[in-house]
Formats: structure tokens, sequence, C-alpha cells
């Protein structure tokens, strides 16, 4: 059951509004603070690329009461199947049913846009104030003073900027975290990873008029073809498929590039060659769907504290953690990061020794501990997990 919302005991503001600071919107909200969220963007993310969440992830949307009506667009995983890229042959089953009875949670597949509206409509019906096209640079950051000015334009051409005092700052604004460049006093290095993912959205019925490609969806799996230097992850969303493709880049800070980039099919399927047949029609298949390219990054060093602005500042989510994609883990660890986050600062009175207190005892002695850098290097240990040396058709243990 969610509870009412209590009286505010204090004003919250929370930079960057996706899924981490959205849900932690509507979990600060049920504490009692009074929250406003601002949102770089001008609107909601539409894409129907996909997202996975795990027990844990799931478990904190349960918590706040949205699960019900999640279930509605999302899908079971039943299994994760890792295939041979060249043949398909099935080289590991691990079978995902007993998850739910074991952690009291399944293992969900969502398209983004769903899972990012239907927090947006709980926020907004909560009385929760979020500004979307509101950006804050780390510029507009007064940590001394505990104050931030935004500046942003809307899609009608109109600009406006705010000027905020608020007893917390929350940093849920993601790997290229201004909160945090401000909090450090200078930008973290952000390396390209050497590896790019091209992902696509195809038309759930447009799969299944192939004969060969209905069991992607009748079977309702998250398959993996573990390919040399990469590997290919498909698995079905409300009404698409969403592929993804994980190949080699370039790894020199000169070939980076920063948000999405167009995907050329015929360079694509040349980069497939030799895959199995399967994949291909996957692929031919997103000719008219969506598809985008996206580099990915080496996690920013760790060997910084997330709170600061005596106590006035702190971060979340991948502005604190990031992780490679490789364990699928992203998105449920920013949920499990906010839900602790608001579960300290519930237990605090509104006080702003108690606030500094329930930060930095439990979140710094956290991040102190190695936890989260432990986490990271599993994720890129799993990646090369995922590839194969061309040609090699060996049975790995998992």
């Amino acid at each position: 059951m969610v509870p009412n919302n209590p009286q505010p005991s204090g004003r919250v503001c929370i930079v960057g509004g996706g899924l981490v600071g959205l849900a932690g919107s509507i979990l600060l909200r049920r504490q009692g603070f009074d929250i406003t969220v601002f949102e770089r963007n001008a609107t909601l993310e539409t894409a129907g690329y996909g997202i996975q969440l795990h027990p844990n992830g799931m478990r904190v949307l349960q918590d706040m009461g949205v699960y019900d009506k999640l279930m509605l667009k999302a899908t079971k995983g039943r299994s994760i199947i890792l295939r041979a890229y060249d043949t398909g042959r099935v080289m590991n089953v691990q079978d995902l049913s007993g998850l739910e009875t074991k952690y009291g949670a399944p293992v969900l597949t969502f398209q983004r846009a769903d899972l990012l509206g239907c927090l947006h409509e709980t926020a907004v019906n909560e009385g929760i104030q979020i500004h979307l096209g509101a950006g804050v640079e780390a510029s507009g950051i007064d940590l001394e003073h505990g104050r931030v000015i935004t500046s942003g334009s809307y899609l009608d051409g109109t600009s406006d900027s705010y000027d905020i005092e608020a007893d917390l700052f929350i940093g849920a604004d993601g790997i290229g975290s201004a909160v945090r460049t401000a909090m450090i006093g200078a930008e973290t290095d952000i390396n390209p990873h050497g590896q790019v993912v091209d992902r696509m959205a195809v038309s759930k019925s447009a799969v299944y008029a192939v004969p060969s490609l209905r069991h992607l969806i009748d079977d309702a799996n998250i398959c993996l073809w573990m390919g040399p230097g990469g590997h290919v992850v498909v698995y079905t969303l409300h009404d698409t498929m969403y592929i993804a493709y994980i190949q080699p880049w370039s790894t020199n800070s000169r070939d980076a590039f920063f948000g999405p980039q167009k995907v050329d099919l015929s360079e694509l399927r040349a980069a497939l060659l030799g895959w199995d047949p399967q994949v291909h029609e996957l692929v031919s298949l997103s000719l008219n769907g969506q598809r985008e390219r996206r580099l990915l990054f080496e996690p920013p060093s760790h060997d910084f504290s997330w709170v600061a602005g005596e106590g006035k500042f702190c971060l979340v989510g991948e502005a604190a953690h990031p992780i490679l994609p490789y364990l699928s883990q992203g998105a449920s660890q920013g949920l499990e990061s906010i839900a602790v986050l608001a579960h300290l600062l519930g237990k605090a009175n509104s006080s702003e020794e108690s606030l500094y207190t329930s930060l930095y005892t439990s979140r710094c002695e956290r991040n102190e501990s190695g936890m989260w850098a432990e986490r990271v290097e599993r994720a890129a240990g799993s990646g090369n997990l995922l590839m194969v040396t061309r040609g090699t058709s060996e049975t790995r243990s998992f």
C-alpha cells in the first residue's frame, strides 16, 4: 500500500528527470519532502528501445506501488539463452522462472518510454513539480550557498531560467553529470570503452510474419549471440522487439562521439557477416524501424565523494556509480541507490545537521567500502565472457 503524503519537511531539488530522478521524486515526496525536478530535455523520451529490470530494481517499483500498472506493458523473461554467433546453437540456458519466488520479483523488459511515462504520470499526480527543458550546468551550481541556476529552451521557442535554493540537491543527471563536475571541481575523464551499441526496434507483427523468428516472441526469452569482439542481444517488449549489437570501436578519445548517431544498414550487415541467419533476418526488419548507435564509455574513477557542499549536494545513479551494460544492472542499481537515499532521509528530521549526518555517514561509508567499484569491475569482466574468437564453438561454463 502506498502511504499518504505527509506534510513537507524540507525542499529537495532533483537534477535529472530520467528513470532514477523520477523514481526518487516519488519516493522522497512520500517521505514528506517538497520536490522539484529539472530535466534538460524538453520532452520525455519516446523511442521504443528496451530496458531490463532485475529483481533488485523491480522490488523498488513494487514498493512505489506502480508494479501492477507497469505489468500491463512489460514482458516477463522466461530464460536467458546464450547462442553461438554463427550457428545459433544453444550454449547455455539460465532459467529465470524461480527468481520471483526467491527474490520477490521477476526479470521484466520494458520500452524505456513506457517506464518513464508511468513514473512521470505518477509524479505529476502526487503534486511534484517537473520542469522539462531546464538544463543545469556546473557553472550554475553554487555549492557554498546551496543554490542552483538553471537555463533552458522549450519547444515553443521560449526560454526561461530558475534560481533555486533547497535543503538538498540530488544529482541524478547521468554519466556526464554537471552536479558531479561542480562537486569535484573539474570534469571527470570520460574515455571510450572500445565498443559501440547499435540499437534497433522492430514491430512484433513484422517479426511474427517471419516463421523462423516466431519462437523469439512465443518463448519470451532474452537471447544473446556470443560473437567475435561483441554480442547481439534480443528480447521482446510490449509491442516491439528490441535488438542490440555491441561491437568493437576505437578507444581513442579523438574518435569519441556523444549522443545517438545514425546506423548505416549496409555497414551493419557487413559487420555481421558469418553470423546466424536469424540475426540477419532481424537486422533486415529494422529497415523500417528505429536504429541508433551509441558509444560506450569507461566509468569515471570512483575516487570522489558522493556528498558535498556541507551535505546540501549528493549524487545518485550513474552520476555516482556508472556501470557498463553487460550485467543489465544500470537501471536497477540506480533505483536501489535512490531508494536507499530516500529511506535514509526519511529517518532524519528537517534540520540540516540530520540530513548531513544521514548522507555522510551512510552513503560515504558505502562508497569508501569499495562495493560499487567491485560491481563495476564485475560488469566489465562479464562483457569479455559474452565474446568469442571467430571460428570457435566451445561451450563455456557460467
